[in-house]
């Protein structure tokens, strides 16, 4: 059976948090063209509805860490969060990754977001990659 990319990216940072005794994986989650129809005019009013129940799952699993990632202002972010948390949806942060900020052995991250996984349309997701993950996360989680 062919693996779709975003579920070899899933595998791969699974089994490296496995591997490593983590106690989580990080999760940045692009809102346009990942969770909500790109409206370049005004703030997106339309959530991809494939995304809503895989983010409910990763919400209320302490294996997983979910960062939006997005360029949107404040009172936008302010808006997606309320919005996603009506579906039972939390971001555990916005844009910054507190929990790995500087290892002196590995690297500084101060500078640069610490993450597993990224979902970014202008990396390559795709909406239908939802389903992928729903599938992926009933067999895991």
């Amino acid at each position: 059976m062919k693996v779709n990319h975003i579920e070899r990216v899933f595998d791969n940072a699974w089994r490296a948090k496995e591997r490593k005794g983590w106690d989580c994986i990080y999760i940045l989650v692009d809102v346009h063209g990942v969770m909500y129809e790109p409206d370049y005019t005004k703030p997106s009013e339309k959530v991809y509805p494939d995304c809503l129940e895989p983010l409910k799952i990763m919400s209320e699993d302490n294996r997983f860490k979910l960062i939006m990632w997005t360029c949107s202002r404040a009172e936008d972010i302010k808006k997606y969060r309320e919005q996603l948390g009506k579906f039972g949806i939390k971001f555990d942060w916005v844009n910054k990754n507190p929990e790995v900020q500087h290892l002196e052995a590995l690297g500084d991250y101060r500078n640069k977001l610490y993450a597993n996984v990224i979902l970014d349309d202008k990396a390559g997701f795709d909406p239908e990659d939802w389903v992928i993950i729903n599938n992926w996360l009933s067999r895991m989680v």
